[in-house]
């Protein structure tokens, strides 16, 4: 046993009676584990490859062997992404972020500490009201349309059941990013 553990390759019986020890009919699924990581032997599994993977997914590998490396961190895409709107509303919406955007670089204002302060659920989101307060509290509603208003509400939505919340960390990376500051240094 020892011996096909080292040489990374196992038989397939024994893997299955391993993790399955009872009668037990394969998945489409593990048939399909089983098929791509089938050893150069008959009957066997790689599983070298199969937990090297794995591995790959959570962490950067050999990052022990290499500690200068940059390990890559995922970045899931923001829900906001999902809003689809049309051509018109972008374009209000890019402009609109980009007024704001330019104020904050002038004047170099911190949005994410009053956002948090609004957000009770810490959910990162806020009511569209909230939003707006918050908005005019730093003095940057006054220069924006009600048109460009509804083009960020359309574009930032975050639903919340039955709630149309305002997904405020989408909005700050946006601003900072249009202003040409990093969205995640204070």
């Amino acid at each position: 046993l020892l011996s096909k553990l080292l040489n990374a390759y196992s038989v397939k019986d024994f893997e299955a009676n391993a993790v399955h020890p009872v009668d037990y009919q394969a998945t489409l699924t593990e048939v399909l584990v089983y098929t791509r990581y089938k050893g150069p032997q008959p009957e066997t599994i790689d599983w070298r490859a199969f937990c090297a993977e794995i591995e790959h997914v959570f962490q950067t590998p050999d990052l022990e062997r290499n500690p200068l490396k940059e390990p890559e961190v995922y970045v899931p895409d923001a829900p906001v992404s999902q809003n689809h709107l049309s051509l018109e509303v972008a374009k209000l919406a890019d402009g609109a972020v980009v007024k704001v955007a330019d104020k904050v670089r002038q004047r170099r204002l911190q949005l994410m500490p009053l956002f948090s302060d609004f957000d009770e659920t810490h959910r990162m989101t806020v009511s569209q009201m909230q939003f707006r307060r918050v908005l005019m509290t730093m003095d940057l509603a006054d220069m924006l349309s009600e048109r460009e208003w509804s083009s960020l509400y359309c574009k930032y939505r975050h639903p919340l059941g039955v709630v149309d919340n305002i997904n405020y960390l989408a909005f700050i990376d946006d601003v900072y990013t249009a202003a040409g500051m990093d969205p995640r240094m204070p």
